[in-house]
């Protein structure tokens, strides 16, 4: 369904009603109005990532949900024993208990106390990740990421969905309308790699005839609101279309979305606003009623869309910004 999100550049910025109209009728004064057009949206989150799966009874997760990891990064450890699991987890978070330390020994360095202020910082980072060091090497029994990527702490059965998979209306819809696979046994997150993540949306017909490939569109989800770009619009069907989008940022702000609502800023819409109850109607002929000496004249307009409780109507016709227009 459209809508109209905000309104730019009103002379006012509520329908003034006057009195003075045919026999003390009530009057709106007609004004200019520049808004975004908005559509509602649903669809799913595509990203490139695999999920990372142990069937190890003692696994002890290493990386912090959102960390970036390059190539042989630790992403977890699978030990034989609880008492093998408490040794990783003291080799590798011991140095946590270090952060009050390191941060008094950055206050003395800074002050020029005692001490070297980029030292200091170095061991505030580590402290501060848990006591993780490169120095210390990969574990016995570590799991490491075999290229650069984020882990995230999400899994689902989705993870191989392509936008080949989900390119037509019906297609996304039965994805959408179903509760998807579920992830693979014994998954414990995932590893995101890549830059970019994708939105595979049902778009409503007539919105989507405003989009085309290569073109630009705002996009509003739960996570924020993103500048993306339009990959794709499929042909319609049952009055929807199945449009692709893409973001080259905010990756880590996606790692936990997969089905997700939005708002999408279609176009921008101009036009000389009215309230419902002055546009008339006779048959497919559109009119409003403008106040006059001569009493009222019937001025034939075209709507544009719906706005704030009325219409927004095509500049350039008969009617002008400032006419006053009978209500009821």
């Amino acid at each position: 369904m459209l809508g109209v999100l905000a309104l730019a550049g009103a002379a006012y910025l509520a329908a003034p009603l006057l009195g003075g109209g045919a026999a003390g009728q009530r009057t709106h004064t007609v004004y200019a109005v520049s808004a975004a057009v908005t559509a509602q949206c649903e669809g799913l989150i595509l990203r490139e990532e695999r999920p990372l799966v142990s069937q190890d009874g003692y696994l002890l997760v290493a990386a912090r949900d959102g960390e970036r990891l390059p190539a042989g990064g630790l992403i977890a450890v699978e030990a034989r024993s609880a008492e093998a699991l408490a040794e990783a987890r003291s080799a590798l978070f011991d140095g946590a208990r270090d952060v009050p330390e390191a941060v008094m020994a950055l206050s003395e360095a800074v002050d020029g106390a005692r001490g070297d202020v980029r030292a200091a910082l170095d061991a505030l980072e580590t402290a501060l990740s848990g006591g993780r060091t490169e120095a210390a090497g990969t574990p016995e029994g570590g799991i490491t990421a075999d290229e650069p990527g984020l882990f995230s702490s999400y899994a689902d059965g989705l993870w191989q969905l392509a936008a080949e998979d989900c390119d037509t209306p019906p297609e996304l819809a039965a994805l959408l309308a179903g509760e998807g696979p579920p992830a693979p046994e014994g998954a414990y997150g995932s590893l995101v790699t890549g830059t970019r993540w994708r939105f595979a949306a049902l778009v409503d017909e007539g919105a989507a005839a405003g989009l085309a490939p290569g073109g630009q569109a705002q996009l509003t989800l739960a996570q924020g609101t993103f500048s993306v770009r339009v990959e794709s619009v499929s042909p319609p069907e049952g009055g929807q279309c199945a449009v692709l989008f893409s973001c080259g940022g905010h990756l880590a702000d996606m790692l936990h979305a997969r089905r997700e609502r939005g708002e999408l800023a279609v176009t921008r819409a101009e036009g000389l606003y009215v309230p419902a109850e002055a546009l008339h109607g006779r048959g497919t002929e559109r009119y409003v009623l403008v106040s006059g000496p001569a009493g009222p004249q019937e001025t034939a307009v075209t709507p544009v869309c719906e706005y704030a409780g009325g219409w927004l109507l095509e500049t350039g016709g008969a009617l002008r910004e400032g006419a006053a227009v009978l209500l009821g």
